[in-house]
């Protein structure tokens, strides 16, 4: 069983640092644009390119989580090439949650759902993974049982309850 998410928790964390030290980079640029000190303009000029390609490299990384009989595999990938592989056994994880979190912008007008699945190891650690779900804002209030199925036909819906499916059988056995 495999599933395709778009960024993860550490991505999107790291993503917005990122945006921000870029964005300061742009405004002391466009501020010290007036001054006739071309090292300050060189050095933020720079920084903005360095800080935007980083930015774009961050949104180009991409992953899939695929679950079998004997572990679950993360791997991520940048521009289409595997940067890192990582294997999990069952017998280091404690369980798994998948929810979607909703992200509403009043002054833009828009609602954003984001699907997150959440793997809990054993050792305290956890790796989390968000899928961003194109639906329109008002299909889960006005169609209630047809976005509970849509919701468990994804697939990282599906990967969460096979890994736990397969913790329970387990612990069992």
């Amino acid at each position: 069983m495999k599933a395709k998410f778009g960024r993860s928790g550490v991505t999107d964390a790291v993503l917005g640092l990122v945006r921000a030290a870029d964005a300061i980079c742009v405004l002391v640029f466009l501020f010290t644009f007036s001054d006739e000190n071309l090292t300050s303009r060189t050095i933020y000029g720079i920084l903005t390119l360095i800080f935007t390609a980083c930015a774009v490299a961050l949104c180009s990384l991409h992953g899939s989580v695929t679950a079998d009989e004997k572990a679950v595999v993360i791997v991520s990938t940048l521009f289409g090439k595997t940067v890192r592989k990582r294997v999990i056994e069952y017998s280091e994880i404690d369980g798994t949650e998948c929810g979607v979190e909703t992200e509403i912008r009043r002054r833009r007008g828009w609602v954003s759902y984001t699907m997150v699945l959440t793997i809990k190891m054993k050792d305290g650690l956890e790796a989390q993974f968000l899928k961003v779900l194109n639906i329109d804002s008002s299909f889960p209030a006005s169609e209630p049982d047809k976005y509970k199925q849509y919701l468990s036909d994804q697939p990282l819906m599906k990967i969460s309850h096979y890994i736990d499916s397969k913790l329970h059988l387990n612990t069992s056995a």
